[in-house]
């Protein structure tokens, strides 16, 4: 590799990384000056940010056999049941 080819890889690399942090900090000041413009709305929306949210629980059915009494005779139903 020739000094040349060395010193604009450098310089290539440079610009890149210049426009990278130009990119960056256009992108934070802006998020930070919608973060104040647009949280009153949101909070009055969603709710403020330390709300607490309730557990997460669902209701499915599992598969389970019954004996009808009558001999060995049986039969799948489904049964419902609360899991958390």
């Amino acid at each position: 590799m020739t000094g040349f080819r060395f010193f604009m890889i450098v310089v290539i690399f440079t610009m890149v990384s210049i426009a990278w942090a130009i990119l960056g900090g256009t992108v934070y000041v802006r998020t930070e000056n919608q973060r104040e413009d647009l949280s009153p709305e949101v909070d009055a929306r969603w709710g403020p940010a330390g709300l607490v949210q309730p557990a997460l629980s669902f209701n499915t059915k599992k598969l389970v056999k019954a004996f009808s009494g009558k001999g060995n005779q049986s039969s799948a139903i489904f049964h419902p049941f609360a899991q958390n």
